[in-house]
């Protein structure tokens, strides 16, 4: 009777996991990519500790005010903020609990994609996985 229990949960196990993989390849497929957000700038909109999926085939020109958008700063960081503004120099951005936007900060050239949906907390089970393989 325990040993039936415990294969029977190892079977959900498994193909759990079989089914986050093959959902996995199948976005990366398709040129959606997950990030995990760690800031709360976003709130209440996007959470801290959520996976935002993005659209990397996103076509630039066709983003409009209200989108949300990922990006790379100078530094390397990825960001997800609203698009406030779209001008000739590029996009005005800003986090939704931000008081201020971020300026012009993006152009094609470091337009990474559009988000097209995330889900709370399970960017938490990612770090949490991060944290124990190192």
């Amino acid at each position: 009777m325990i040993r039936k229990m415990l294969r029977y949960t190892i079977d959900i196990v498994c193909g759990a996991v079989l089914a986050v993989v093959i959902a996995v390849l199948v976005l990366y497929a398709l040129g959606i990519r997950p990030y995990v957000v760690m800031s709360g700038s976003m709130e209440p909109s996007i959470h801290t500790g959520s996976v935002c999926f993005v659209n990397t085939r996103a076509d630039y020109d066709k983003v409009e005010p209200g989108d949300v958008i990922a990006f790379q700063t100078a530094i390397g960081t990825m960001v997800t903020h609203r698009v406030v503004a779209v001008t000739g120099e590029g996009m005005e951005t800003k986090g939704d609990a931000n008081d201020v936007s971020d300026g012009v900060s993006t152009t094609p050239v470091n337009f990474s994609g559009k988000t097209l949906f995330s889900i709370p907390y399970l960017g938490q089970v990612i770090i949490f996985f991060r944290k124990l393989i190192r």
